[in-house]
């Protein structure tokens, strides 16, 4: 089993699941809770919960939140590299639309000091390396970012990207972000991202997990494109599926799968996502 590195933003999630689209100027009844949240403290998450002990590589601010995410770590007992930042520990109001759909108001805080979290030795020969795409998305990050590829390429390590948003994708054109694209071996879009990243003129030099929700997903690698099904269920809400993916396909990739059985465990854990309430398991309590 080689080593897990996840790399990226971690986020107190308010979740607002809503039966009928948002009355722009007036009031919308919801079921609202608050959760922990982040793409790369939900990919951890759910690697925990499945067993394993990944690498968290993050930053939090110097508050209350910060103490339950230090708690909520210890319980699942992952490993990680926590700067503190003088900034707030990040935040994202994610609204559950009655299709299904998600929508996500950021607060990134904390998260604008996460290279401070990291060193060099955290990469380890052969490991299997996941860096959430918020981090590319941060200008200040360039060096950062540069310095990742760096050192995967010098341990012979797998890196994945997970690009996060459609949004910040189109933002972010341009030449050296497209190239950065390239160094990675996996990159795990959403259908939209997907469709941004060949807006981008992006010529795959990676594997890519196309996600389609219910349609499964869509692995294109060397010109040529294979499809896994995805599983019947009752949906609750897809808010942290993608994440859930990512750490499936993060395990599958640590123990030498292919790369249809790393898309069948993603989708397994994004199965198991989609029928809860939230990113991960559990509420945020505050005692």
């Amino acid at each position: 089993m080689k080593d897990i590195v996840v790399i990226g933003d971690l986020m107190i999630d308010i979740v607002a699941l809503i039966q009928e689209e948002i009355h722009r100027g007036s009031d919308t009844q919801s079921n609202t809770t608050m959760q922990f949240g982040g793409a790369a403290a939900n990919v951890a998450t759910w690697l925990g919960i499945e067993g394993h002990t990944p690498l968290l590589v993050g930053a939090l601010g110097d508050d209350l939140f910060a103490h339950l995410f230090q708690q909520r770590f210890h319980q699942l007992s992952l490993s990680t590299s926590i700067f503190t930042s003088t900034l707030n520990t990040g935040s994202v109001i994610a609204i559950s639309h009655p299709d299904q759909e998600r929508s996500m108001l950021s607060e990134l805080g904390a998260n604008k000091d996460v290279s401070k979290a990291f060193h060099e030795s955290q990469i380890t020969p052969g490991s299997v390396v996941y860096v959430s795409g918020y981090v590319l998305f941060q200008p200040s990050n360039r060096e950062f970012v540069e310095t990742i590829i760096r050192c995967a390429k010098a341990n012979d390590a797998t890196l994945v990207l997970d690009p996060a948003s459609a949004a910040p994708l189109r933002k972010s054109m341009s030449v050296s972000f497209v190239k950065w694209l390239t160094q990675f071996d996996y990159l795990l879009p959403n259908e939209l991202e997907y469709e941004t990243l060949l807006q981008l003129h992006y010529q795959p030099a990676a594997t890519v997990f196309e996600k389609r929700g219910a349609e499964g997903v869509n692995i294109h690698k060397n010109s040529a494109t294979s499809h896994v099904a995805a599983q019947s269920l009752r949906v609750v809400d897809t808010v942290g599926a993608g994440d859930a993916f990512a750490a499936g396909v993060l395990i599958g990739l640590a123990q030498g799968l292919t790369d249809s059985e790393c898309a069948k465990l993603g989708i397994s854990l994004a199965s198991k996502a989609c029928q809860i309430r939230g990113a991960t398991p559990g509420h945020l309590e505050i005692k």
